[in-house]
């Protein structure tokens, strides 16, 4: 970006667009816990509804994060590019940051928990960085390939689905181990019902996210390929 104005206005909407779905998130995230523990609330739909809206928002963010750095990437630069991927890196810390202080302050984890639960933040934030930057790389490498966007955004899309998956499949192998890989019937339902909402919320949900919200980034800063 030549213009310091129109790149300074760019980070930071980006941010505050970031800042907006993430909390958004984490404040559902907190209802929901309260409705799935509460017996007025534990016995209705509010708790779904309330956990597949803060997987969307969760899910809105990142294809959001993605939009910002391919964008950033194809129109202004590499440069601009790690800008992008910097400024989502920083806002994702945030966010696990203050869920495990909400934690700690909930009275949730106390303790020995406390330090347990820090252990866990931070290598969940790990995870999700490397998962970032994992994705930033591959949509550089498909722009530079491909001279195009849109294949840039379905190699990050898809990257960060894998990490999904793999996450899910670790914790599949666990399960299945200590039930001597004899689930019941109504627990490999349940499976599947997992695998089908990662598919669907972090594979099709991000990538239509990234997809939309790019040429957004472009219209609002008024800037041209």
């Amino acid at each position: 970006m030549s213009n310091i104005k129109t790149s300074r206005r760019y980070f930071i909407s980006e941010a505050v667009l970031l800042a907006v779905l993430l909390l958004a998130a984490r404040v559902i995230g907190i209802f929901y816990s309260r409705t799935a523990t509460d017996i007025r609330y534990m016995e209705t739909a509010l708790p779904t509804v309330l956990y597949y809206a803060r997987l969307c928002l969760q899910s809105f963010a990142f294809g959001t994060a993605i939009a910002a750095f391919v964008t950033a990437s194809s129109s202004w630069g590499k440069r601009s590019g790690r800008q992008a991927l910097f400024v989502a890196v920083l806002l994702f810390f945030l966010d696990a940051a203050s869920a495990f202080f909400i934690d700690v302050i909930s009275g949730a984890v106390s303790g020995p928990g406390v330090m347990l639960a820090a252990t866990s933040a931070a290598l969940g934030y790990l995870w999700t960085l490397l998962v970032a930057i994992l994705c930033y790389l591959a949509a550089v490498f498909s722009i530079r390939r491909h001279k195009g966007t849109t294949r840039a955004i379905l190699s990050a899309s898809v990257l960060y689905l894998f990490g999904r998956l793999f996450l899910e499949a670790v914790y599949l192998i666990r399960f299945l181990y200590a039930v001597e890989f004899a689930p019941y019937p109504s627990e490999i339902v349940s499976i599947v019902t997992e695998y089908i909402t990662i598919l669907l919320v972090y594979g099709g949900v991000v990538f239509g996210c990234a997809y939309f919200m790019r040429p957004i980034f472009l219209r609002v800063f008024r800037q041209k390929e």
